[in-house]
């Protein structure tokens, strides 16, 4: 799947930011902090804090 410049950043806003992962959420415009989870998974396939994690 293609990834679009928001996607990129959402991953370098969990690794290089000590944000919690739902106002990185806002951050990225994304009003629905749950949507952004899921979009996120099934993107990278792991959630944004396991993703954090991770890496």
């Amino acid at each position: 799947m293609c990834q679009s410049k928001k996607d990129r950043k959402s991953q370098l806003l969990l690794l290089t930011e000590e944000l919690a992962v739902k106002e990185i959420a806002f951050q990225l415009a994304f009003e629905d902090y749950s949507y952004f989870n899921r979009l996120f998974k099934k993107i990278t396939g792991v959630t944004p804090q396991e993703y954090r994690r991770l890496y």
